[in-house]
C-alpha cells in the first residue's frame, strides 16, 4: 500500500463520524477545508439537508445489492471529500447505502481533501484536485484497484 493511502486510512472517518464532524463545524459557522467563507458554510449546510433527505429516500436496485453481496473479496472504499462539495453530497449517501447493503464486503471510509494533500496528489483529474474521488482498495492486500 502506498504511504499516502495508508496514512489517509489511519485518519479516515466512517460516514457517521463524518456527518457528525460537519454538523459540529456548522454549529460554529464553519465548513471543512482550508478556505472558510459564508458561501462554503452555506453549501455545507445545504449538503447536510440534501444528505439527510437522500438517506431517507435512497433505494439501491436489487441487482446491485446482489452484486455487492457476491463480491469474492472485501474492499475499502476511500472517498476524498469536503463538506461544501455539492457534487460529492449527492454521491456520499449512495456510497454509504451501497456499503451497508454489501453485508461487510465494503467498508466506507472518508477523508478530507485539504487535510490529505499528498493523497489527493495521487488522484488528480486533469491536474486538478477535483472531488469526490472514490478509491477502491483490496482490504487483504492494501492495493489500490481502481479510482474514479
Amino acid at each position: 500500500m502506498k504511504m499516502p493511502v495508508a496514512k489517509a486510512l489511519f485518519k479516515s472517518d466512517s460516514y457517521t463520524e463524518y456527518r457528525k464532524m460537519v454538523s459540529d463545524l456548522l454549529r460554529d459557522e464553519r465548513s471543512t477545508g482550508n478556505e472558510q467563507s459564508a458561501k462554503l458554510t452555506n453549501c455545507s449546510g445545504l449538503n447536510q439537508t440534501r444528505m439527510s433527505f437522500l438517506e431517507k429516500t435512497i433505494k439501491i436496485p436489487e441487482g446491485i445489492i446482489q452484486s455487492l453481496r457476491s463480491l469474492k473479496n472485501e474492499y475499502i472504499w476511500l472517498v476524498i471529500f469536503e463538506g461544501w462539495s455539492l457534487d460529492a453530497a449527492q454521491l456520499l449517501p449512495v456510497f454509504n447505502e451501497m456499503a451497508s447493503e454489501s453485508e461487510g464486503k465494503v467498508d466506507l471510509k472518508i477523508v478530507l481533501r485539504d487535510e490529505n494533500e499528498e493523497l489527493m496528489g495521487l488522484f488528480l483529474t486533469n491536474k486538478e484536485r477535483s472531488i469526490p474521488k472514490l478509491i477502491v482498495i483490496n482490504r487483504e492486500t492494501g492495493g489500490v484497484l481502481a479510482y474514479q
